[in-house]
């Protein structure tokens, strides 16, 4: 759907109808300018003000990917563990993707390369389990019933402690693509994993995990894809656990390297995609009706990490214009379609990540160093 011009221009520019998020001057230091730290997953663990970061960093001398897991006590700005933990079992690259806690232990994802060479290479999945004092009490593998497997990511379910994500195998002229669930326990004993053999969602594709339900976004590939025409499209979709799709929907207008995704804890699932001038954001809700489907110029295009919370979205977006090579904070109500750029903070934006009210930021300054920073969400845009 196009908004006429007048109305865009009102959704743009109409900077005096914002409430704004107020930083609440917490800012630590995360890691240095030659650290090379790429966060994949921001999560508040404890309901209160522990969060866990966890990504991966490249070892220069490898170079190899290496799992990281910082947590930080936002309410005292103070890191109160973080580890580097190379890959397991004389694999090569360790990738964290998420972190829940459950009872007294935090767990993790990892998606792992069992080799460096492309032909030989495994795509494996992990689990590794951390006391809160931060001491690695074990890990294991996830067994899937396909040559390769990457997580999407890890969550408490219906009470449950589980890992969904891909699987991929694959003949001489076909690949073929099915979602896993994998519950596990306290020990680390997973349950045969539930395959749905009715295609996948691409690796790092956005997900929440609600009771008995999965919410997804992404780029997805049919079950069977030839090799010679490998292609996807974006959508969303909610998973029955247990079950089968409840429904599936393609919202976007645009090609699906250029969307990203953010999922409510309600399951309403948001999209913003861009074709160079136009941005395009939609609204699925949890059963599956589109709420919002919206064209509209700007000077943003790519949107590197999103998030939301009560109502507004939060992204990092970068300009349209190629020589401004710094991305910015833009805030964007969900029921209102505004959007305006916010300076929460000075430093440059890499991912943002919203709960409760409470907004929490990794940034690099001029120097080059990953910036934790945190603040709250004061009010709505009306």
């Amino acid at each position: 759907m196009k908004i006429p011009s007048s109305i865009l221009f009102l959704f743009i520019l109409a900077a005096s109808s914002y409430a704004f998020a107020e930083a609440t001057g917490n800012k630590l230091t995360l890691a240095a300018k030659d650290d090379a730290f790429l966060t994949q997953s921001v999560s508040l663990i404890d309901g209160k003000s522990e969060i866990c970061i966890v990504g991966n960093y490249y070892d220069v001398d490898g170079p190899r990917a290496i799992g990281k897991i910082v947590v930080v006590d936002s309410s005292r700005n103070k890191i109160v563990w973080q580890k580097k933990i190379p890959a397991p079992d004389d694999a090569v690259n360790n990738r964290f993707v998420g972190c829940r806690m459950q009872g007294d232990f935090i767990y993790v994802a990892a998606n792992v390369d069992s080799d460096s060479a492309q032909s030989t290479n495994q795509s494996l999945v992990y689990v590794y389990k951390f006391a809160k004092d931060g001491k690695q009490l074990a890990y294991a593998r996830i067994a899937t019933p396909s040559d390769d497997a990457w997580a999407y990511d890890l969550d408490v379910s219906d009470g449950d402690l589980k890992v969904v994500g891909l699987t991929k195998g694959s003949d001489s002229k076909s690949e073929f693509y099915s979602i896993f669930v994998s519950k596990f326990n306290a020990d680390l004993k997973f349950d045969n994993p539930v395959l749905y053999k009715t295609g996948a969602y691409a690796a790092y594709s956005t997900l929440k995990l609600s009771n008995k339900n999965i919410y997804i976004g992404g780029n997805f590939f049919p079950y069977k894809v030839s090799k010679e025409d490998l292609v996807s499209d974006y959508a969303n979709s909610k998973i029955r656990i247990g079950g089968g799709y409840a429904w599936s929907v393609r919202p976007q207008h645009t090609k699906p390297e250029n969307i990203a995704t953010a999922i409510s804890d309600s399951g309403n699932i948001y999209s913003i995609g861009y074709k160079k001038p136009s941005s395009f954001f939609t609204a699925v809700d949890a059963s599956g009706k589109i709420l919002s489907d919206l064209e509209y110029k700007g000077k943003f295009c790519e949107t590197t990490s999103m998030t939301e919370d009560g109502g507004n979205i939060l992204a990092v977006r970068k300009s349209c214009d190629s020589s401004l090579k710094k991305a910015s904070l833009v805030l964007l109500n969900t029921k209102t379609s505004k959007e305006q750029q916010v300076n929460f903070f000075p430093e440059e934006p890499e991912f943002i990540f919203a709960k409760n009210s409470q907004w929490y930021a990794l940034s690099k300054d001029l120097a080059g160093n990953l910036i934790f920073e945190s603040g709250s969400i004061k009010g709505e845009m009306q």
